[in-house]
């Protein structure tokens, strides 16, 4: 599955078209990058890995490297992966692409935080995962109210569990990418509030949280 969607990307071809005024702009811009900037955007063969400091021009680079690979190498906006730490980042960003190769130059461009490119994944393949387009993300304050009250409505007494304790049992069979189906399989009656509590609980988070918004 994580192959698949990875491939996502080189398979996805278009044909974008510039105006000429872009391809001047970007070749004038280019020149004001120092000599390692412009060696990090114009090198586009192979891996390539950047080691810079604060203040040096990270996302400058980034930037313009995205455009150059779109505006001269020809590549298509949607086989670009572009990631940020902030939104405001990612907007700046994707702002001066179109200032550089105009306004439909970042169509497709995946370009913004590790969240919310792959919250946007995520979507795009929902139901192959079993799960609606329209589910919603739960924060931890979110996720511990859920499971509070799905622990209310199983008789399990906090007081012998905590909402917390349950979510970080649900976090680790999630890492190990142990499915509910499976943690009751390999529960015993004497863990029973350890493991088939917990797997019911993760199977009921999971559900509502796949369920669409009214």
């Amino acid at each position: 599955m994580l192959q698949q969607l990875a491939s996502q990307f080189a398979s996805q071809s278009c044909i974008f078209t510039f105006s000429s005024k872009p391809f001047a702009n970007l070749e004038h811009l280019l020149q004001e990058l120092n000599p390692a900037q412009r060696k990090a955007v114009e090198t586009t063969d192979g891996p390539v890995i950047i080691i810079a400091g604060a203040g040096s021009g990270k996302t400058r680079v980034i930037t313009y490297r995205t455009a150059y690979l779109i505006g001269v190498r020809q590549v298509a906006p949607p086989q670009i992966l572009a990631l940020t730490f902030t939104n405001r980042a990612a907007n700046e960003m994707k702002e001066r692409i179109r200032t550089l190769l105009g306004e439909t130059a970042t169509q497709g461009l995946w370009i913004g935080t590790f969240h919310s490119n792959f919250a946007r994944l995520l979507r795009q393949h929902a139901p192959a995962l079993g799960f609606s387009t329209n589910f919603s993300i739960y924060d931890t304050e979110d996720t511990q109210r859920l499971i509070k009250e799905i622990m209310g409505e199983l008789g399990i007494s906090l007081q012998m569990l905590s909402p917390q304790q349950v979510q970080a049992r649900i976090s680790a069979a999630k890492n190990r990418f142990v499915l509910p189906h499976e943690y009751l399989e390999k529960s015993t009656r004497f863990d029973f509030f350890e493991r088939a509590h917990r797997s019911h609980l993760y199977a009921l988070q999971r559900a509502t949280s796949a369920q669409q918004r009214s």
